[in-house]
């Protein structure tokens, strides 16, 4: 699945379609978003590897996205440290 593909609507007035419409005008929020559309799910920090942006600017976009619900968590881990480590792909 890629960006083309995708097609979701939303009122004008919604609140969600002025945070997309931000994201989308945002250079890196674009990126973050099409990274995840591209290929497999990736983590957070395989995103900011990827696209050669901090951690904490990609996480920024993917809490937005996913408050927008365009992206989702679509698999979850544990790390050798037992953190959790979240896979996003779109929704």
């Amino acid at each position: 699945m890629n960006l083309e593909e995708v097609l979701d609507v939303f009122r004008t007035d919604d609140e969600k379609a002025k945070l997309l419409a931000m994201q989308i005008a945002n250079d890196r929020g674009r990126e973050v978003l099409e990274c995840i559309f591209r290929g497999r799910p990736k983590s957070a920090s395989e995103m900011a590897r990827e696209l050669g942006i901090p951690l904490p600017t990609v996480m920024f976009h993917i809490e937005r996205f996913l408050e927008i619900g365009i992206i989702k968590v679509v698999r979850t881990r544990m790390s050798k440290k037992l953190r959790e480590i979240k896979y996003y792909g779109p929704a």
